[in-house]
């Protein structure tokens, strides 16, 4: 009978001490299961509390005043600007423009500049501006001394686009999170390959939305403006591009004149040098029958005087 008391015993105390074990691993594995579940209401939830502040922040207005005006620093608007520019003299304008785009601390990140067969500059330059100063940008350019031909401002409003990013963020940060509780509690070896797997997908989520919210920040906090610039003249008259071309041709012979002078002295010194054994015999071969012909023609009138 004592045996059998304390076979009893010793059964139950290892089935006390196994019990915990089963039981958080299988609460383990149904938490992970449930996780995609609880990630989903937090994204609604995280939305409808942005809904419920953006209502309510219009009803305030609403009462304060009858016409309802949202806060621009409560909106996300991207800005783009296409601007068609007609300048007398471009690098007069190119260091106006510079010194508008210092002044409003922006910066250019495109310049394509060709010009055409009357020696005229076209230019297309894509700048990045502040938001801030957009707009007082483009009315500080219209007092420059050019004509503006084609305007054109787009606004984009990414408030709602971003406000869901940021939801989704959230929601995957907590996810992140519990994953990571989850993986120090797990005991079995394949809790863990699968909280890993889960894990590893939740981070490249974050990093693809963090991407995409980081990308309409840019866009917002700095609004881009192309200009397309042509230049009306810098020639004043076909006659005034006739009076250059003959200057240049004649200042062109002239020096094509002195390169020949110093290329015929130089064949002559080559010449006269190179070649002066063979000139020097020719000479003397020269002035020998020349010399003998003047003696006999004087040898010839010497005997006709005597006879």
């Amino acid at each position: 009978m004592k045996k059998l008391i304390f076979i009893s015993l010793v059964l139950l105390l290892v089935a006390c001490n196994n019990a915990p074990t089963d039981t958080r691993n299988n609460t383990l594995s149904d938490d992970v299961e449930e996780i995609n579940l609880d990630e989903k209401s937090q994204q609604a939830n995280i939305k409808q509390k942005n809904g419920e502040a953006s209502t309510s922040s219009k009803v305030a207005d609403a009462d304060s005043s009858p016409i309802v005006h949202t806060s621009q620093e409560d909106k996300m608007i991207i800005y783009n600007g296409h601007i068609s520019i007609e300048t007398k003299e471009y690098q007069a304008f190119q260091k106006e423009l510079k010194q508008h785009i210092d002044k409003q601390k922006g910066y250019v990140v495109h310049r394509s500049i060709h010009k055409d067969e009357d020696n005229r500059t076209n230019a297309t330059i894509t700048i990045r501006i502040p938001q801030e100063t957009f707009h007082s940008f483009i009315e500080q350019l219209s007092t420059t001394k050019i004509t503006i031909t084609n305007q054109e401002i787009t606004g984009e409003d990414v408030t709602e686009q971003y406000v869901d990013f940021q939801a989704r963020l959230q929601a995957k940060q907590k996810t992140e999170e519990r994953l990571l509780t989850f993986m120090d509690e797990a005991t079995k070896t394949e809790d863990l390959l699968q909280i890993a797997s889960d894990l590893e997908r939740i981070q490249e989520e974050i990093e693809v939305i963090q991407g995409k919210m980081n990308y309409l920040q840019d866009q917002s906090d700095y609004s881009t403006i192309t200009l397309n610039i042509t230049e009306t003249g810098i020639v004043s008259s076909t006659k005034d591009k006739e009076n250059l071309q003959t200057w240049a041709k004649t200042k062109q012979a002239f020096q094509s004149s002195i390169s020949n002078l110093q290329a015929f002295s130089s064949l002559l010194v080559v010449t006269f040098v190179g070649y002066s054994p063979i000139i020097l015999l020719f000479l003397g071969i020269v002035i020998a029958v020349t010399w003998g012909i003047v003696q006999q023609r004087k040898r010839r009138n010497d005997k006709k005087k005597n006879s």
